[in-house]
This record gives C-alpha cells, sequence and structure tokens, in this order.
C-alpha cells in the first residue's frame, strides 16, 4: 500500500469503528466526545494541525492542486449537506460567528491563510 491508499484506510476504519460506537452506545460516545472536546482543546488543535500538515505533505506532493481543490469542495458540499440536517443548530452557530468577526479571524487565522494560500495556488496552476 503507498502512503495516499493507507491514509484513505485509516480514514475509512476510523469512520466506521466511530459510526458503529455511535449507533450502538450513543449517549456513552457522546459522553466521550464531549470529554474530549472540553478537556483537550489544546492537544486537539495540535494534533490536528500535525495530521494535516502530514497528510498534506503526501497528499500535495502525489496529487495535482486542481484535483485536490476540486475533491475539497465536494467535501465542503458534503459536509454543508449534513448540517442541513441541524438547520436551528446551524443558524445558531453562524450567528454567534457573525456577532464578532474579527475574532474568528484572530483565533483562526492559520486555517485562512492556508485557504488562502490554497486557492491563490489554484489561480495561478490554472491561469499560468
Amino acid at each position: 500500500m503507498n502512503a495516499l491508499e493507507i491514509i484513505a484506510v485509516v480514514f475509512a476504519a476510523v469512520f466506521l469503528l466511530k459510526f458503529l460506537a455511535l449507533l450502538c452506545c450513543p449517549k456513552r460516545f457522546m459522553k466521550w466526545s464531549v470529554g474530549i472536546l472540553k478537556n483537550n482543546m489544546s492537544t486537539l488543535k495540535w494534533a490536528c494541525a500535525i495530521i494535516a500538515v502530514v497528510v498534506g505533505y503526501f497528499v500535495l506532493t502525489s496529487v495535482p492542486i486542481i484535483i485536490i481543490i476540486s475533491v475539497s469542495i465536494f467535501m465542503a458540499v458534503l459536509i454543508g449537506f449534513s448540517m442541513i440536517c441541524l438547520e436551528k443548530e446551524s443558524i445558531a452557530f453562524v450567528e454567534s460567528l457573525t456577532r464578532k468577526p474579527s475574532k474568528i479571524l484572530a483565533k483562526a487565522w492559520l486555517p485562512v491563510l492556508v485557504w488562502l494560500a490554497l486557492a491563490v495556488w489554484t489561480l495561478w496552476t490554472v491561469f499560468r
């Protein structure tokens, strides 16, 4: 198996395990999830950053940026489709974000910079 296949298998396995845990023991799974989110936010941020760098390296060195962005759009649409099911919660979340937009940028400057870089790279690749 190459690196991308390993990444895909890990994703599929983790997703299926989480889905089964949610189906079998929803209260326990939610309690576990909330506990992780409440008590380990700093660790989660670093873990996500490290995973993004590692996965990003293998993806960005193996797949053209145009395909990466196209797949990203597909995933964003799937996530948006999932959020439609949580209409009230999604609206409340967006409204809470729009109260102080400058706070969002102060907290999420790194992912914003990554998305900006990917957008510029995509446009440069298409129009060069």
